[in-house]
């Protein structure tokens, strides 16, 4: 099985991508967990409460059967950023669960789209740097990755591409 996280900052596109491979590869992809969790406390969170998004995330991919790829909508990386930029620290599941993390490929989302309100979203004015951010910890980490840019049907075809490589 080859196993694919989207990664990013927010609005950079990662759902629709999941969502296009998915269509693409005639698979479900594995949704973003925290979305779910968000839209039940109304947006409020506690640091505590990332190792429970986290926890739910890591028990949705484990429990996920799609055959041949796994797409996930987001990682431990995700929450590993997101934990230091709230609150600039990270706990020590966070930390432990973004080195465990198997993912053959992540897909690094540019920033180069557009950002869209969403009232989950945090970080409109910052995603340059969060992108940098990602870029630094995927490297540190030596996880396999591609950036995908331009427009939804060029990332699409990067990213394509480069799964088509790894199943040959």
């Amino acid at each position: 099985m080859i196993r694919i996280a989207i990664t990013g900052p927010e609005s950079c596109g990662k759902t629709s991508l999941a969502e296009d491979l998915a269509k693409y590869y005639k698979k479900q992809s594995i949704p973003e967990f925290s979305r779910d969790f968000l839209m039940k406390t109304g947006g409020k969170y506690l640091q505590e409460d990332l190792d429970i998004i986290a926890k739910g995330q890591i028990e949705s991919i484990e429990n996920f059967n799609s055959g041949k790829i796994l797409i996930s909508d987001t990682d431990m990386v995700v929450m590993y950023i997101w934990s230091m930029v709230v609150y600039g620290k990270v706990s020590s599941f966070i930390q432990d669960a973004s080195k465990k993390q198997h993912f053959d490929l992540y897909i690094l989302c540019d920033t180069d789209v557009p950002w869209t309100y969403d009232p989950l979203r945090e970080n409109e004015f910052d995603r340059d740097d969060l992108f940098e951010r990602y870029y630094k910890k995927l490297r540190e980490l030596k996880y396999n990755f591609i950036i995908v840019k331009g427009s939804s049907e060029q990332r699409l075809q990067q990213a394509v591409e480069m799964i088509d490589k790894m199943g040959k």
